[in-house]
């Protein structure tokens, strides 16, 4: 099997906004229902902090389609990269950062 096979179903999950990341976070699932589930050994609280972040991460996508993205599309013609880009860091400084840090501080509390 040559790479690009290898590779095209993560290359269509991602070009497809079925699956999103942002450096220096792990990529999550855009399905509605593949949302953090509850282990046993996490409380609610921990539950809930991980559910927010995920769900901020699950609205990365609206960015892309904010800036141009086509879900379709293999060449993203009008996809303003620069304008993401800047939107993209300023929600991760103002939304996720937060989050990751709350799910962080439950994490502790809960030790």
């Amino acid at each position: 099997m040559s790479p690009r096979e290898a590779f095209q179903p993560l290359i269509d999950s991602f070009r497809s906004l079925r699956r999103v990341a942002a450096p220096e976070i792990t990529c999550v699932e855009t399905d509605l229902n593949s949302g953090p589930t509850q282990r046993e050994s996490g409380t609610p609280a921990k539950h809930e902090a991980e559910n927010n972040l995920w769900k901020a991460m699950y609205a990365l996508a609206d960015l892309y389609l904010e800036c141009g993205w086509d879900a379709s599309a293999v060449a993203q013609t009008d996809f303003r990269r620069a304008d993401f880009i800047g939107k993209r860091t300023k929600y991760i400084s103002e939304v996720i950062g937060p989050l990751q840090e709350n799910v962080l501080d439950v994490g502790r509390q809960a030790r």
